[in-house]
């Protein structure tokens, strides 16, 4: 997962990732996007492709994410977290 460097407005974020190498013989439904608060991951959305944009979220923060895919058998495995500064357009 990475951050979208394309994002141009302050405290927004841009995640985007792949699909998951193998699918469990089942196609991927959607993709749920988690973000860490207090040490503890909480879903912020669920997206049917392989990117998302957040915000505007205060910029100059870190902020951590990580997703995982679903299929019709349940959720797979999840990512590698991924902690991302939002960033402030300079004056």
């Amino acid at each position: 997962m990475a951050n979208n460097a394309a994002i141009t407005a302050a405290g927004i974020i841009g995640l985007t990732w792949q699909a998951p190498s193998s699918d469990g013989g089942s196609a991927v439904i959607d993709y749920r996007i988690e973000y860490k608060e207090n040490g503890v991951f909480r879903e912020i959305h669920t997206s049917t492709t392989t990117s998302y944009t957040i915000g505007p979220w205060a910029a100059g923060f870190t902020y951590t994410f990580r997703v995982k895919a679903r299929n019709i058998v349940n959720y797979g495995p999840v990512s590698n977290e991924v902690s991302i500064i939002a960033a402030s357009i300079p004056t």
